[in-house]
């Protein structure tokens, strides 16, 4: 697949495209099931120098167009960004899994380097935070470092970590002596944090 991917890439009038005056290119009639085709072959067409975002209708067909492009390129370069769909200025509880997804598509950006992110209509109307914002509920930790645990969880709480007495859900953290078990966003399953003392002997 990759070889047609590359091959179809090389067909792509990517110079007509960089040079179009109006700075809008179209693709016409092209067959529902090729989307996400099309969008990785005019991101090697770029050459993975520039970024594409594809706005779907819902966050359903953004998912589905996110989740079939990763049957023809690396799932680094992909991202999904969703967001809540619902009737404008209802309050609407938001989903631990949209919640989920934007914020590792956020630290996914901030880490630099092109990509493809897939979107709805809904999620590319959606206010973002500030970088700042972001860098500031961010915790870094390193073994063999010293932290007061007190401190610790208090900053947990701070930037929206919730403890609960088992940690099973993203955003959740519990504490048993020595041992923090929380469960961030960035990652598949929850973290342990093992103390002794003061000083963070592992992760």
């Amino acid at each position: 697949m990759q070889k047609i991917i590359q091959k179809f890439s090389k067909s792509i009038p990517i110079g007509d495209i960089l040079k179009s005056k109006t700075g809008k290119f179209e693709f016409l009639n092209i067959p529902e099931g090729s989307h996400s085709f099309l969008t990785v072959s005019l991101f090697e067409a770029l050459k993975r120098n520039k970024n594409i975002i594809i706005v779907s209708p819902t966050n359903l067909l953004s998912e589905f167009l996110y989740r079939e492009s990763l049957s023809f390129i690396d799932k680094s370069f992909l991202l999904y960004l969703p967001g809540i769909e619902g009737i404008p200025y209802e309050y609407s509880h938001f989903p631990v899994d949209i919640k989920r997804d934007r914020i590792r598509t956020l630290t996914s950006l901030e880490s630099g380097g092109a990509k493809i992110l897939f979107t709805s209509v809904a999620g590319f109307l959606q206010k973002l935070p500030g970088k700042e914002n972001i860098y500031e509920k961010s915790i870094s930790l390193s073994v063999d470092s010293d932290y007061k645990q007190v401190s610790l969880i208090r900053r947990f709480i701070d930037i929206g970590y919730k403890r609960d007495d088992i940690c099973e859900q993203i955003g959740h953290f519990t504490v048993k002596g020595g041992i923090i078990d929380i469960f961030s966003p960035n990652i598949e399953d929850p973290i342990r944090l093992d103390f002794f003392g003061d000083t963070l002997e592992s992760i």
